[in-house]
């Protein structure tokens, strides 16, 4: 399905947020509730591992079509430093993965009403490089790290494909990877979200039929 079919509002929504982080627990309801009152008609909560997607699903069925929920793994969490890096994340076998897409997959099909796609998901490749720069993460961790996102981003996509759900992609200074991956799987669609790369690049990801969110 593409992307347009899900995004083709007519109205004030918010399509990027986390109210699942742990900082929103003693005001969440407060601030969902005011932003109803202020016209925004529509918010869409994304998770960053299997954690806040179940957490985030809670929010959406306490805010009944007002509140819809991406479930996703980060890319972050396989990148040391990371505030979700969890070290053993680099000690699992490839074939371990599995059991992540698998997890998404068991929450879709119980919450489908309350789920808006899969993310947010996606290559980061930023904090890799700065970490690189100033002698903070190792050349092999760098690698290993990448090789596990790209990994971890495929099985998503893989979901995706199979459950017709849209996709939000984290690409942050891995844009061109990020383009290359998807093109692999072009049944699926979605949005490069918070979009830091160059004109050519962008034109690719609109040509390839994906949208794009733009920085402020």
């Amino acid at each position: 399905m593409h992307i347009s079919e899900y995004f083709n509002y007519n109205f004030l929504f918010d399509s990027h947020c986390h109210l699942n982080e742990q900082g929103y627990d003693k005001d969440r309801s407060t601030l969902i509730s005011e932003a109803i009152k202020n016209k925004v008609e529509m918010i869409l909560d994304v998770s960053v591992d299997l954690e806040t997607s179940g957490k985030s699903i809670e929010i959406s069925k306490e805010f009944q079509g007002k509140v819809k929920s991406w479930i996703g793994l980060d890319p972050e969490l396989f990148i040391p430093g990371s505030s979700i890096f969890k070290t053993e994340n680099l000690n699992l076998s490839k074939s371990s993965l599995k059991f992540f897409q698998d997890g998404l997959k068991k929450l879709y099909e119980s919450n489908k009403d309350y789920i808006i796609g899969i993310g947010e998901c996606g290559l980061d490749y930023y904090w890799l490089n700065s970490g690189l720069e100033k002698n903070e993460i190792p050349k092999n961790t760098v690698s290993m790290s990448k090789d596990f996102q790209k990994d971890i981003f495929t099985l998503q996509l893989e979901l995706a494909g199979k459950l017709n759900l849209p996709l939000s992609v984290h690409s942050r200074g891995a844009e061109e990877d990020c383009l290359t991956v998807v093109k692999n799987f072009p049944g699926t669609s979605g949005i490069f979200h918070s979009y830091g790369g160059d004109y050519e690049t962008a034109k690719k990801v609109l040509d390839s039929g994906w949208g794009l969110g733009v920085n402020g």
